[in-house]
């Protein structure tokens, strides 16, 4: 087949009637996810047993018909069987059998086919059901889409509210540490207005203290020279007073020659102390 044929028959097979192939290679698969839903309904309807086996086995009709869908047979069978089978890994009977019981002879298949009988109405109905489930599995997928989008929501507004909540907080406790600061600002200034005050009080009792204190000592100095010189002058006029007895005393014995030399010079070393004390003072 020339290019050109091959490209208007890949055309042919992508429009949407009555292949629409197109569907299968878009985003999402839509086309093959029906279509793979539709055979394991019909393998459940058809041949229960295989689809029992199947299911017990944990395989999925995605697990081996996608190729079969998205190459049409290509990557599975012979080209002559490719283009007539439907079905390649239904059975090992399709996968070794059937290649050489219909190699020389492809009718025999299709004629073996006609007697499956798939109704288009059964079909329909299979689309709607898969169409209803995946509306279904898209409402719950939406739902659990705006739930998740609902939960990041609240997540970020808890997480702006412990923002807030502890920007709050660091402002309050910088508020109580700027009262905290200008109370004790204005304690330190009372007190160093205080100790001013003291400290003026003290410069000037001190500069006062000075005068007093020699007034205080020039006054006592005064009164104890006042009593030292009243009893200087009770001495000096006893004194006086036994220098004149004495004085007489001599005048009445002077025929005592001894008695009055001793006399005369007691009175004269007494007349010499009072002199020196004179001096001292």
């Amino acid at each position: 087949m020339p290019e050109e044929d091959a490209f208007a028959v890949l055309l042919c097979l992508m429009r949407d009637n009555p292949y629409s192939l197109r569907h299968l290679y878009l985003p999402g698969m839509p086309a093959l996810g029906l279509a793979l839903f539709q055979l394991d309904r019909l393998l459940q309807v058809q041949l229960p047993e295989l689809h029992a086996h199947l299911v017990a086995q944990g395989l999925s009709t995605a697990t081996f018909a996608s190729p079969w869908f998205l190459t049409l047979f290509l990557a599975s069978l012979p080209l002559p069987l490719a283009t007539r089978i439907f079905d390649m890994f239904m059975a090992e009977f399709l996968q070794k059998s059937v290649p050489e019981q219909f190699a020389d002879d492809p009718g025999r298949l299709l004629t073996l086919s006609d007697h499956v009988t798939v109704p288009a109405r059964r079909m329909k109905r299979l689309q709607k059901e898969y169409m209803s489930l995946k509306a279904k599995e898209k409402h719950e997928l939406g739902g659990m889409k705006q739930l998740r989008a609902e939960n990041l929501s609240l997540k970020q507004s808890l997480e702006e509210l412990e923002k807030s909540r502890h920007s709050e907080e660091f402002v309050l406790r910088l508020e109580r540490e700027l009262v905290q600061a200008r109370l004790g600002q204005a304690e330190a200034s009372a007190a160093l207005r205080d100790m001013q005050e003291k400290v003026i009080t003290l410069e000037q009792r001190q500069a006062a203290f000075p005068e007093e204190t020699n007034l205080a000592l020039l006054r006592d100095e005064l009164a104890a020279s006042r009593v030292c010189e009243g009893e200087a002058a009770a001495a000096l006029c006893e004194l006086r007073a036994q220098l004149q007895q004495l004085e007489q005393h001599c005048k009445v014995k002077s025929f005592f020659p001894v008695a009055s030399t001793g006399t005369c010079t007691g009175n004269r070393l007494l007349a010499f102390q009072i002199l020196n004390w004179k001096g001292t003072r």
